[in-house]
């Protein structure tokens, strides 16, 4: 009677071993899809030209958060697009021929604020645009406490951009956020990007096809008067 509850005791334990062991394979092998699934050093040319549609020579998708991923041939390369609806946040990846990585470009709407060059999966140069000493962060508290808006809700903002002017060489952000009342207007407002400072403020119809002076233009007229 002991041997035999022995004997299945040693056989329980010899499942519980395998059972172990393939859970362990599973969750590497899962592991390592991930990994290689994530990897944006590299780009999976292979799987390109499987899933490409063949008439517009890209290919497109959208995870299961949101995220849209936008996949193409370009003259040197290929480029990556990754966008969420949600976030004003978006990526720009290019790769060789070969796939590698050679340049990534964050921004914040259409606002390059981060530009890195690699080789050999090692960036060698790096550009954070610093020339506005505003950040991203200041101009969201800014823009909250000033005008009751959230930059980090794309809903609420037509437009943000950000540039040197010309003439004075300076840098300022163009904000155009839509009017609480109607989608149908929105505010412009042009913010100097070293101090933070109003420079000018406007509001126009949203979608108006009429020639309009640009905000900078405004600006100038206005501080010409």
């Amino acid at each position: 009677m002991m041997f035999k509850r022995k004997l299945v005791y040693i056989i329980l334990q010899c499942l519980f071993i395998q059972i172990s062991i393939s859970v362990l394979i599973i969750s590497s092998n899962a592991y390592a899809e991930t990994v290689k699934s994530d990897n944006k050093d590299h780009f999976d040319v292979v799987g390109f030209n499987k899933n490409k549609d063949t008439s517009s020579n890209e290919w497109s998708y959208t995870l299961d958060d949101g995220t849209y991923i936008r996949k193409f041939k370009s003259t040197d390369g290929y480029i990556e697009q990754i966008s969420k609806a949600t976030s004003p946040y978006n990526v720009v990846r290019a790769y060789n021929e070969k796939g590698d990585l050679v340049e990534k470009l964050t921004q914040f709407y259409s606002m390059k604020i981060k530009l890195e060059q690699y080789k050999n999966s090692k960036i060698i140069k790096l550009d954070d645009y610093s020339s506005f000493k505003v950040s991203i962060d200041d101009l969201r508290i800014l823009i909250e406490q000033k005008f009751n808006i959230d930059i980090m809700n794309p809903k609420q903002i037509a437009r943000l951009n950000r540039y040197i002017l010309p003439r004075v060489n300076s840098p300022v952000y163009e904000l155009q956020y839509y009017a609480k009342s109607s989608v149908d207007i929105v505010h412009c407002v042009l913010i100097d990007g070293v101090n933070g400072d109003i420079l000018y403020q406007t509001e126009r119809s949203n979608g108006s096809r009429q020639k309009e002076l640009t905000i900078y233009d405004e600006y100038l007229q206005s501080i010409k008067k």
